[in-house]
């Protein structure tokens, strides 16, 4: 299975699931780590932009994809599975519980959860506490200049 992520140069090769540990994340508390991904190249493109306003959208982004070997499970969170108000802005402790949860138990590598921007597609949280992350592999990194895009970023 293939994921991906958008981040800037400088992160662009670390995979250690820092950031969201240090700041939290919807579906997980800060201190603990996990590594916010999703399925689709624009799932994850448009989860940057709509939080980051557009005059101030990095100029070094980088799209990266990461391999995860077919034999390592990842299970599947539906929005089904999930309060009607789970996916509001800002988000509320219930999603951070049940993320932190999921990673604390190591029961897999990764989680598909629905988007709350797009719910009838996944992002992918992966957990680099699970003994078999060290499995998940950098595939490729390559540049996302979004900013050429745009006509007028201010």
């Amino acid at each position: 299975m293939e994921v991906y992520r958008v981040t800037t140069e400088k992160w662009a090769d670390d995979i250690s699931g820092e950031g969201a540990r240090i700041f939290g994340g919807r579906w997980n508390h800060k201190g603990v780590p996990a590594l916010y991904c999703s399925e689709h190249r624009s799932l994850c493109t448009l989860e940057v932009l709509v939080h980051v306003k557009l005059n101030n959208i990095p100029t070094d982004l980088r799209l990266v994809t990461l391999h995860i070997p077919d034999e390592i499970e990842v299970n599947t969170l539906s929005h089904y599975e999930l309060p009607s108000d789970w996916d509001g802005f800002p988000y509320d402790s219930f999603t951070q519980d049940t993320g932190t949860s999921l990673l604390k138990s190591k029961r897999a590598v990764g989680t598909r959860l629905p988007s709350s921007v797009i719910q009838q597609e996944f992002n992918v949280m992966l957990n680099p506490l699970h003994p078999d992350f060290n499995r998940v592999i950098i595939q490729d990194i390559e540049p996302l200049p979004l900013n050429r895009f745009l006509a007028d970023p201010n």
